[in-house]
């Protein structure tokens, strides 16, 4: 069994406990209305609002982690990874939850769809839980090592 050493406890710890505060702070924060224009008579409520907040802090998280990998700090990895899983995951309530009623959502390879009953029409989108999932494991996972070891 593979033993971890103390410096990658810490660094994993501190990386989780920087998502776990900022998704926090994220949720208790209304960044939609930051966001938008402030001159809106009416205040807009919607259900998936909470989950999008994670979201969005997290890939903002991910991006920076990514600019520290970028500068070969390698205890950025855990950052990415994490930021990245918990993106994803809220990414995804984010769809479910707003699908519920009024739109039906499909999910495909790097794209999904969303179909309004309302409006009768579909509109499709890039899928940014798959594409920052597949962007973080080539920038994290070592290749080279990989390779190596499944040639010998």
């Amino acid at each position: 069994m593979a033993t971890l050493k103390r410096d990658t406890v810490v660094v994993i710890t501190l990386s989780t406990l920087i998502v776990i505060v900022l998704s926090y702070l994220a949720l208790n924060s209304p960044i939609e209305k930051m966001l938008s224009h402030s001159g809106y008579p009416w205040i807009r409520e919607y259900p998936w609002y909470l989950y999008w907040r994670i979201a969005l802090a997290n890939l903002i998280i991910w991006l920076v982690a990514l600019v520290l990998l970028s500068f070969e700090l390698k205890w950025a990895k855990y950052l990415a990874l994490l930021s990245a899983i918990t993106f994803t995951l809220f990414h995804y309530i984010t769809l479910m939850v707003s699908g519920r009623k009024e739109y039906v959502v499909k999910i495909m390879p790097l794209v999904y769809t969303v179909y309004s009953n309302k409006y009768q029409c579909e509109t499709s989108y890039l899928d940014l839980g798959q594409i920052i999932i597949l962007i973080t494991l080539l920038n994290t996972v070592n290749w080279k090592d990989l390779i190596k070891r499944k040639i010998k």
